[in-house]
């Protein structure tokens, strides 16, 4: 399967509230015991089962009986992002291009775990630079419905996120979730989605990713505008309110040089909203405390005017 795009692939979707029935609790089976998978689910092949979205969904789980469910449900604001979490679990081999699809009136964007296999290459490198040897594959994501392969006893996960525009119809949305490896049964789950006859106000704190831009070779360079504005939207679509700047630059004169923050980033964040007057954003790399009392002086307030 071609992957086209990753999108979203630093920040995860916001996370508000998730109901899940059937499942009140996860739990790991005990060590060299397996669960008693029943004959059905061992024509199957695969168990399928909620998991809470504040956890990490690790390839060892081997999900507990209890954690099987046939309905899942979530609620969300109008206006709001709500994401659940769908692991399979592969009892025998032979299970592969295990697919997910979602029967919703709801926007929804389905993720799975990156592909080992994508390599992200930069432009003017001699060689490809690997950007997840920070973070394990399983808490990165990447827009796919369909899990390509999934050795027998290990675990994997979807990810979905729902959206209600504003003009969404308060009340119960039910749909359905069908997931279907090739060539085996299918499994579908009861889908329940709340959606509240009201819009959250923004919040008046700070909310925001610590997102880490530069720890790539030409990093800040060879990203578009485009992209870092489509990442800020991102950020605001999912109720962040402040941001973490990088490469502050030099404020021995003003306006800073080699600023990237001045020059292209608050611009940004502004133009989408995603940061505020009453806010605080941080800033990182800059040398203001290096000027003296004076010049730090004159320093923050010209940034207070930005």
């Amino acid at each position: 399967m071609a992957i086209s795009q990753l999108a979203s692939i630093f920040f995860f979707p916001a996370i508000a509230m998730v109901i899940v029935f059937g499942s009140q609790e996860c739990a790991f089976a005990a060590p060299g015991r397996e669960a008693a998978w029943t004959p059905l689910e061992q024509q199957k092949g695969y168990v399928v089962f909620p998991h809470n979205t504040l956890e990490r969904l690790p390839a060892s789980l081997v999900p507990d009986r209890k954690m099987i469910a046939d309905r899942i449900s979530c609620e969300l604001a109008r206006g709001e992002f709500e994401s659940v979490q769908i692991g399979v679990h592969v009892l025998t081999q032979g299970v592969t291009d295990v697919g997910l699809n979602v029967e919703s009136d709801l926007e929804v964007t389905v993720y799975t775990r990156r592909s080992p296999d994508v390599e992200l290459k930069w432009p003017g490198l001699t060689k490809p630079v690997d950007v997840w040897d920070r973070a394990p594959d399983d808490t990165l994501l990447e827009p796919a419905n369909v899990l390509e392969d999934v050795p027998r006893g290990k675990s994997a996960n979807f990810w979905l996120t729902f959206h209600a525009p504003a003009e969404t119809s308060a009340g119960v949305h039910k749909s359905k979730i069908r997931i279907k490896p090739e060539g085996r049964p299918q499994t579908e789950l009861e889908l329940e989605i709340h959606v509240r006859p009201f819009q959250l106000q923004r919040p008046r704190i700070a909310f925001a990713m610590y997102h880490n831009e530069d720890y790539l070779p030409g990093y800040l360079d060879r990203r578009s505008k485009e992209l870092t504005e489509r990442i800020y939207q991102d950020m605001v679509d999912h109720g962040q309110t402040a941001a973490t700047f990088y490469s502050g630059g030099d404020f021995s004169q003003l306006p800073p040089k080699r600023c990237h923050m001045i020059e292209t980033q608050l611009p940004l964040a502004k133009k989408v909203g995603l940061v505020d007057p009453n806010i605080a954003c941080m800033l990182l790399g800059g040398d203001m405390t290096s000027l003296g009392d004076e010049k730090t002086r004159v320093a923050v307030a010209w940034m207070q005017d930005e």
